[in-house]
């Protein structure tokens, strides 16, 4: 019984108490014992889905600062096009299955990349590059999750098309800054978040996608400039643009496709001393 217990069976194990000795207390305090570590497994699944498995690990480690910290990150902001006209046609209960299957989808081609999906605000997804858990190449990573997620989004589309429903157009916007990660809130309500410049372009740059049919993923220069020695991805510049709430202009960039057949990747490749 111990054994299965190491091997992380906790629902099923149970010692079978004959006697009221020494012995049947102590089948009585494995019993309480596996209940006990199946609530705490349970508890810890759960929240890894409210808060996201690395910031969950983060937490339980007390690596997380209070406050927060400064990051280098790479920020992706993606949005539906015309969500509001697709969910009036819509119950309420048909949204919230619209948005699962979409949100579904999404998450699988941003999680192999290494994308902490910060937020799902309505429609749009949030996610960042960079923290909780840092990665040299991260504006790569954060492009070829946008590329994935494209085709994601071609996939769902057939099924969605195969039962005559409308089909999904979205943007993305891609940016790399300085960022402040960590804790925000108040003592009740903690949330683990990300604040900076390169969150507020990531969001203008997917709005702008609205402009440039066709180029449906935009990046500013800093991701550019990561990529530029890369031979796998296809740029091309469409010059300086003025962003809204931003004095300076924005030298942005469309990423048009892979160069060659893209990348599988199925699993999140650890860096030296994460933990999967």
């Amino acid at each position: 019984m111990a054994e299965a217990i190491s091997h992380g069976d906790f629902d099923t194990v149970r010692v079978q108490v004959t006697s009221e000795d020494e012995i049947g207390l102590l089948a009585q305090s494995f019993n309480l014992m596996a209940e006990g570590l199946r609530d705490r497994q349970r508890e810890r699944d759960i929240f890894g889905r409210a808060v996201s498995p690395e910031v969950r690990e983060q937490l339980l480690k007390g690596q997380l600062a209070l406050g927060g910290e400064t990051r280098t990150c790479a920020v992706l902001f993606s949005d539906i096009r015309g969500f509001s006209s697709i969910s009036e046609q819509m119950t309420p209960q048909e949204v919230v299955t619209f948005l699962n299957e979409y949100l579904t989808a999404m998450t699988n081609a941003i999680r192999p990349w290494g994308g902490y999906i910060n937020n799902f605000i309505g429609d749009a997804i949030l996610v960042i590059f960079g923290a909780p858990v840092d990665y040299p190449d991260k504006e790569w990573r954060a492009v070829a999750a946008a590329l994935t997620m494209r085709q994601c989004l071609k996939e769902l589309n057939q099924h969605r098309a195969a039962r005559g429903e409308v089909i999904i157009e979205s943007g993305i916007g891609i940016s790399t800054g300085e960022v402040v990660a960590g804790q925000v809130g108040s003592l009740e309500r903690l949330m683990y978040t990300t604040i900076g410049d390169a969150v507020n372009v990531a969001a203008r740059l997917e709005t702008m996608t609205k402009d440039y049919l066709g180029h449906p993923i935009l990046i500013e220069a800093n991701t550019a400039r990561a990529l530029q020695d890369r031979d796998d991805i296809l740029i091309k510049s469409l010059g300086s643009m003025q962003v809204k709430g931003r004095i300076e202009p924005v030298d942005v960039y469309t990423i048009i496709d892979w160069k060659n057949p893209a990348p599988i990747k199925t699993a999140i490749e650890p860096d030296e001393g994460e933990t999967l």
